[in-house]
């Protein structure tokens, strides 16, 4: 049996009126082997909070484009777990050369009874410019993952650059660990889910950095709009 601690703050306890209202869901289940292996199963639902615009004008959009799940199976040996996904990026380095090539002017003045006076310098610059391009491939993390002894963290990032449909995450995440503890060793632990959230215009993009403190400044007198913004956090014990 799991007990998760404080109650209603996972998928299967959660009330409908929160779960509309939290940016990123958090599921929390196990099985046990009959090796005695508790297999942990950790569900992250990213969705996104619809909000209407005044006067009919379409809608804003509350979701999250990153998260970090930090699950610590406290004095267990995680045997193993969701291991890290990648994609494969192409990377283009552009360097710029100039050479600067220039002449220097001095005009003089006549004047009267053959004085002349010189009126300053004047430079002129040329630029000559060069441009080398190189690319080449790599591959960056899109699910990162690390292990420290008893604590296995997570890190979901979305690709940068232009989206076609939308700037944020939207779907399921599901993360497994394998753990095993001491006979007659208490089976507890702690998973901490920490989000994100941002706000997207009507096309599902990211609003720039002035319009978003402008929209946050706009939703702070919107009472109720987010529940469990920052993340969620539970304890848990497996009776």
């Amino acid at each position: 049996m799991l007990r998760i601690n404080p109650p209603g703050k996972v998928l299967k306890e959660m009330s409908a009126e929160e779960m509309a209202r939290t940016p990123v869901l958090l599921g929390l289940d196990i099985e046990k082997s009959a090796a005695g292996v508790f297999k942990i199963f950790i569900e992250i639902v990213f969705q996104s909070i619809r909000l209407e615009r005044l006067f009919g004008q379409g809608n804003w959009y509350i979701g999250a484009n990153q998260v970090d799940l930090k699950l610590w199976a406290t004095g267990a040996n995680i045997t193993d777990y969701t291991q890290a996904t990648t994609v494969t990026v192409t990377y283009t380095v552009i360097k710029s050369k100039k050479r600067a090539t220039g002449a220097k002017i001095k005009p003089e003045v006549k004047g009267p009874l053959d004085t002349s006076a010189s009126i300053g310098e004047i430079g002129v610059k040329l630029e000559k410019g060069e441009e080398l391009q190189t690319m080449y491939s790599g591959t960056e993390n899109e699910l990162s993952v690390t292990k420290a002894n008893d604590v296995v963290q997570w890190e979901k990032s979305m690709p940068h650059g232009g989206k076609i449909i939308r700037d944020y995450l939207h779907g399921n995440l599901s993360l497994w660990a394998d753990c095993t503890w001491a006979n007659g060793q208490d089976k507890t632990g702690e998973v901490d889910l920490y989000t994100f959230p941002s706000l997207f215009d009507n096309d599902r993009k990211m609003y720039s950095r002035g319009k978003s403190i402008l929209m946050k400044w706009i939703l702070y007198y919107n009472e109720k709009v987010l529940e469990n913004e920052s993340g969620i956090k539970v304890q848990f014990e497996i009776k």
